[in-house]
């Protein structure tokens, strides 16, 4: 939790700034660079430049944007930066300039990080082109809580009571928390809610149970995103969990059916061998007892070995097929954990 609440009129800008800080330090994490607060430390323009780099996919052309404490040269690597937002369709009706990143202009700078954010969020692939972030999101919530009767009209008072919240988990885990159990007021609905979310998905308690009431559209937009996204990773975490539990139970199946398979193998190896050393022995003695005895052999092959050998083989060749299923389903579920 913050140490101290925070109060006064100005609180939904200060946890604005909290909240879409630390999205950006989320989306630097891959590139070591961290910011304690965006609008300060963005003067340089290396960690902005680092995070449309990382959100495009693309790294600016020319050569390396590095710190430097030289406003001409602060102004240069925020123009880079900049050029290249524009450059992936990151539009705002009023641009902010590199001066404005420079000088730490909290409205256009935060005005920036929006435009970013609402350009890069993703919340249906399906439909990433068509329906904007904000009711791609919407809609998300929306289909999720549908079963609770729950209204979502919107990312702020429609989450004031922690019920949207717990709604989310529980269709996700249901022993953890449930909406129809959140009877108390909405702080205490809010902090279940959180402990919740921090054992479901690592959400960190970053901000207080009462912050939630006092955050604008925006910031309660970017906080709803931390459970879609806290969600979608940890169902793909349980994915391959499952998928690992299959692989173990298969690769046993794999081991015993190999072990059968070589015991049935050596068995019809070894009575083979014992059947071929006698039919194969051909000599015969002149005398009457000399072929009763070898017709005895034969007929003891026919009543028993015979069976046994036939049996065997069909034995062999249905452990054979199964194992070649396993095989294969055993290859899948690698390359599957692979590709995750």
């Amino acid at each position: 939790m913050t140490d101290s609440k925070l109060t006064g009129a100005g609180d939904w800008v200060a946890l604005q700034r909290k909240i879409f800080t630390r999205w950006v330090n989320q989306k630097l994490a891959p590139t070591k660079i961290q910011v304690a607060d965006v609008v300060t430390d963005f003067s340089d323009g290396v960690a902005l430049a680092a995070l449309v780099e990382v959100l495009s996919e693309q790294k600016i052309g020319g050569k390396p944007i590095k710190a430097t404490t030289t406003r001409v040269q602060q102004i240069d690597n925020a123009n880079r930066a900049l050029s290249h937002a524009w450059a992936q369709k990151v539009h705002m009706e009023l641009p902010c300039s590199a001066e404005n990143v420079v000088d730490k202009n909290e409205k256009q700078i935060l005005g920036l990080l929006w435009a970013i954010m609402i350009r890069f969020l993703k919340f249906n692939e399906d439909e990433a082109e068509s329906r904007g972030a904000e009711e791609a999101l919407l809609m998300w919530v929306k289909n999720q809580v549908a079963p609770y009767k729950l209204e979502v009209a919107n990312f702020t008072k429609s989450f004031h009571d922690g019920k949207v919240f717990a709604a989310l988990i529980h269709k996700n885990r249901p022993r953890l928390i449930h909406p129809d159990d959140l009877k108390g007021s909405h702080d205490d609905n809010l902090a279940a809610v959180f402990e919740a979310a921090h054992k479901y998905f690592g959400l960190e308690k970053y901000i207080e149970p009462s912050d939630i009431a006092k955050l604008d559209n925006k910031s309660a937009f970017i906080f709803v995103s931390e459970f879609y996204y806290g969600i979608a990773n940890q169902r793909k975490l349980d994915l391959a969990a499952r998928r690992i539990s299959k692989l173990i139970d298969f690769t046993k199946t794999n081991d015993a059916l190999r072990e059968e398979y070589a015991t049935i193998a050596g068995r019809e190896k070894a009575l083979l061998a014992k059947v071929n050393s006698i039919l194969g022995d051909r000599t015969v003695d002149n005398t009457l007892a000399g072929a009763k005895a070898k017709l005895e052999a034969y007929y003891s092959f026919k009543k028993d070995d015979k069976t046994v050998i036939v049996s065997d083989f069909l034995k062999l060749e249905a452990l054979y097929n199964h194992l070649l299923c396993v095989w294969q389903t055993l290859l899948v579920l690698s390359m599957s954990l692979e590709q995750d």
